[in-house]
């Protein structure tokens, strides 16, 4: 009895080892699974790209802190003829060389 019970844990246990091995070379033959560097590098770009969207939303949003005062003074008090037009964007931002590339 004690035979039987272990050789169905064991044949269960081979059966499942099998069944995911086969499923993940499945899955490597249809492209689901990435090698290490590949996932980091992909990763690394990712957040590379989330970076420097926050520099530039950061940049855009100090270009709007510091014109606005000025543009606001300029409406309130002068003219109407003599006023400054509202900027419709921010200047684009200056080309930087990135010190991280180097």
């Amino acid at each position: 009895m004690d035979v039987e019970v272990i050789k169905f844990i064991i044949g269960g246990g081979l059966t499942v080892l099998v069944g995911a091995v086969g499923k993940f070379i499945y899955d490597l033959i249809q492209g689901r699974v990435i090698k290490e560097d590949s996932a980091v590098a992909q990763w690394k770009g990712i957040a590379a790209a989330r970076l420097q969207e926050i520099r530039e939303l950061k940049t855009e949003l100090g270009w709007y802190r510091g014109v606005y005062p000025r543009l606001w003074h300029a409406y309130e008090r002068l003219e109407p003829r003599e006023k400054e037009k509202f900027p419709v964007v921010p200047p684009p931002p200056e080309q930087t060389p990135d010190s991280s590339s180097t």
